[in-house]
């Protein structure tokens, strides 16, 4: 620990400098809950502004949580007129309300807001909704704010969330760690578990209203994932009467759709249903140059490889709401898949023999088409029992779905300066899977009063998964023939079954939260072809604990801790995985065991007039590490997993925000950290000392009420693996959006990496062989995007000016001066 302790050293001053910031010594706060009138439910997001009693000079200003909660400091204890805002209700206005000083919140208790059918008078505020809001257990990433993210998807919206890195391939880390748990309102999505890079490219961006970001969640989530969890929440709305809205998009390099949004609701029903229909187009392309040691046919091999793949998909996203009273709603959600894409890959192969000269050349074409369908259903129940946060709640889900991979490889072999000949090879290679999984899932939140309150729950999530991967070759006499040793048919089985419970009381400014949480698992892979079945079964147990103390309205120290494990996904297991790359071969390893870590964070999160700070350290201790370890053999390399290592991974992250004037809006995060992990392979140490960083930031211009302007800035620096070193890599985008018609129509434009520098770059040293290589899995895109909004005059007015800021009057060109 003696080599992290200079991390938490930084922490400590950056927290007492905190403490020592000037603050108001008579500050307040107020503490609430905004509810709809009609069904009792918290209306998340809601806009609250405190004016000045008799003014309109706000003082402050923030919006309600999730559960439709909400605590806002204010500089002063005094007299103040409080407003409310939700876009389809009426707005709701408080007045005179008398606010106390000191560490004891004045409550204002629940706060009905009425649905309304009438237009709301054009009247202006200040209150933005941000881009990232923090929260004292998450960062909240509102996806509407992005201008240079239209026309994208889940995976692509990633790239610019706090704490969040996606790497070329679509892999997505959380603080530098690949084992993030990702859900989709709030549940896990069998398209997920199997692929979870390719399922975030197939949901667009439109469909998503945020993105949570929970790196130390309470015992109440799932203990899988060991970096936390992403949450991506759908739309959903409940606006009154029939509105929606409608968008068309186009793009180089071959980006075509077209998305609908539609909205229902009268009395007590709502209904909504969100389509999406889209063409992407991408070309990749690389190289590697890999010299071999101890090999006695050739020296090095270079390889280059292009992919070009394009595909359409249908995504649509409907439900259906029905609140019998106040106290009860059902919710009915289902969704629909439909996926073609083509993949053409190219790959050479130039062989030098042991004195350097050119040898062999052979290409290998792997043509692919793959068909996609995926359809699930969830069925939610939750009953209010009069008081605040006294709930239970119940669902039921449903998903199915398979993928089906067809190729046909063919190999030419022909020494340099010959002409192509006829193939050396034919292939033909079938990759099948399906799946069905079910979730049931019960909680029930007690409070014994408006402090404490006892939480307790039960999840099942049952999977079953099927692969059959076959590969053929023609023999001598043009047949098609199995190959055994490169075909497998495995059923991958996994229940998860698991109970918790969590406590959690407040004492005048000090509040904590504990949980333990049970998980029973029972996983099972069997060959179908050999019989062959490799079952594991294990109980373990997860506590959590997180501590929070209100140093004032706008300074809160936190810290929290948490154990969780990261079961390896069934693609590790798999006894054969890739076989794209005849020479560079990827394997599953059915022995696997999962991972286990201990998290632990300490934050200080700060608020301004102007913006808000959060400053975390955090240290996470891992046994049983999952390497990807590489070997040679005479003519090819070898790519599989295993338990090899310890890790202990410490990190300082910063997060902030900051709007100097009211038309320009700033973001920030930067995350180092250092992680050292200890093992060993078949005699050879692995130990390694990594260390690496990374940083964003985003700015958007208020041009003018009509048109903003977006800059998005990332960089992540290189960084060691147990075998070498991953490179640094950087990433511009930018953005431009422009209103029309009283906000009926809007046009965005947006440009992802402008100057093409996003790419994947390796070294990997052993005692046999010396890899570098590069990949760009796409190149820069350019897309522009058009929104028409029907019967939402009065939402996107309000919409609007959450985004931009203040109504501009005659002063703001002298501002901007």
């Amino acid at each position: 620990m003696t080599k992290f302790t200079g991390f938490f050293a930084i922490i400590s001053i950056i927290i007492i400098a905190g403490l020592l910031h000037p603050v108001y010594a008579n500050a307040a706060m107020i503490r609430g809950r905004v509810v709809d009138a009609e069904s009792g439910m918290g209306i998340p997001s809601a806009n609250i502004i405190v004016f000045e009693a008799g003014s309109e000079e706000q003082v402050s200003g923030g919006s309600s949580n999730d559960s439709g909660g909400f605590r806002l400091p204010i500089p002063f204890a005094g007299t103040y007129d409080i407003q409310f805002r939700v876009i389809g209700y009426e707005v709701f206005r408080m007045e005179a309300v008398e606010v106390a000083g000191g560490s004891e919140p004045t409550r204002l208790g629940e706060i009905e807001m009425i649905p309304s059918t009438m237009d709301l008078p054009d009247v202006s505020y200040t209150t933005e909704r941000e881009e990232v809001q923090l929260e004292a257990d998450r960062r909240i990433y509102r996806v509407s704010q992005d201008l240079a993210g239209a026309g994208s998807t889940a995976s692509e919206v990633l790239e610019n969330v706090p704490s969040v890195t996606v790497d070329i391939d679509g892999n997505v880390s959380l603080r530098g760690n690949t084992n993030v748990r990702i859900l989709v309102d709030g549940k896990p999505s069998s398209r997920m578990g199997i692929d979870p890079a390719d399922a975030l490219q197939q949901i667009p961006a439109e469909q998503i209203d945020r993105i949570e970001v929970i790196t130390n969640p309470s015992a109440r989530y799932d203990a899988d994932g060991s970096a936390g969890i992403i949450n991506i929440v759908m739309k959903e709305d409940r606006d009154d009467g029939m509105n929606g809205s409608v968008a068309v998009f186009g793009g180089y390099p071959g980006r075509y759709g077209i998305s609908a949004h539609l909205n229902y609701r009268v009395g007590k029903f709502n209904m909504f249903a969100n389509e999406s229909i889209r063409y992407r187009s991408n070309f990749g392309e690389g190289f590697s140059e890999q010299d071999y040691y101890n090999n006695p046919y050739y020296s090095a091999l270079d390889t280059d490889r292009e992919n070009d793949r394009s595909g359409i998909g249908n995504n649509f996203r409907g439900g259906f709401e029905f609140f019998p009273n106040r106290q009860t709603t059902f919710t009915l959600t289902g969704f629909h898949y439909y996926g073609e894409d083509e993949t053409d890959s190219d790959v050479t192969y130039n062989y030098y023999d042991l004195n350097g000269d050119p040898m062999d050349i052979i290409l290998r074409n792997d043509p692919e088409d793959a068909l996609e369908r995926w359809y699930g259903g969830t069925l939610d129940f939750r009953r209010t029992f009069g008081e605040q946060d006294h709930e239970w709640t119940a669902q039921i889900q449903v998903e199915t779905g398979d993928e089906t991979e067809e190729s046909s490889i063919r190999e030419y072999e022909y020494s340099a300066g010959e002409n192509r000949g006829d193939p050396t090879l034919y292939e033909d290679v079938l990759n099948s899977t399906d799946e069905i999984s079910y979730v049931f899932q019960t909680d029930y939140i007690h409070p014994f009063n408006e402090d404490s309150r006892f939480e307790i729950g039960w999840k099942s999530h049952i999977r079953d998964f099927n692969n059959d991967f076959t590969v053929e070759q023609l023999d001598d006499e043009g047949n098609p023939v199995i190959i055994d040793e490169r075909s497998n048919d495995v059923n991958y089985t996994e229940n998860i079954h698991a109970g918790y419970a969590t406590y959690s009381n407040r004492f005048h400014d000090l509040h904590y939260q504990l949980g333990l949480r049970g998980e029973y698992s029972d996983i099972g892979t069997k060959l179908k072809g050999t019989g062959i079945t490799n079952n594991r079964d294990y109980m373990d147990w997860f506590p959590s604990a997180h501590l929070s103390y209100e140093l004032n309205p706008v300074n809160s120290i936190l810290t929290s801790y948490s154990r969780r494990l990261n079961r390896p996904r069934y693609w590790f297991l798999l006894p054969y995985w890739n076989y794209s790359d005849s020479r560079n071969v990827m394997r599953g390893n059915p022995n696997l065991d999962p991972e286990y870590t201990d998290s632990y964070e300490l934050g200080y999160l700060r608020h301004w007039d102007t913006g808000s700070l959060t400053t975390s350290a955090y240290y996470r201790h891992t046994t049983g590490v999952i390497e990807m370890f590489q070997s040679a053999t005479d003519t090819s390399t070898l790519t599989s997993f295993y338990n090899l290592s310890t890790r202990d991974a410490v990190g300082l992250e910063f997060i902030g925000n900051y709007n100097p004037a009211r038309w320009l809006r700033l973001q920030g995060n930067v995350n180092i950290y250092q992680a050292h992990t200890e093992g060993e392979k078949d005699g050879q140490t692995l130990d390694s000392e990594s260390n690496s960083w990374f940083a964003r930031t985003s700015a958007v211009i208020s041009l003018s009420r009509e048109a903003r302007f977006q800059l998005r800035f990332f960089y992540r620096g290189p960084q060691e693996t147990v075998q070498g070193e991953r490179k640094a890599m950087s990433m511009t985008d930018v953005g431009f959006t422009r209103t029309f018609q009283n906000n009926t129509w809007d046009l965005t434009l947006s440009v992802r990496d402008l100057f093409n520098t996003r790419k994947r770059e390796m070294e990997i040293f052993t005692d046999d062989f010396y890899t570098y290589s590069e990949f760009r899995r796409r190149s820069r895109s350019v897309t522009l995007r058009l929104t028409y909004r029907f019967n939402q005059d009065r939402q996107q007015r309000q919409q609007d000016r959450q985004t931009n800021g203040t109504e501009y009057d005659d002063g703001y060109h002298e501002e901007m001066d």
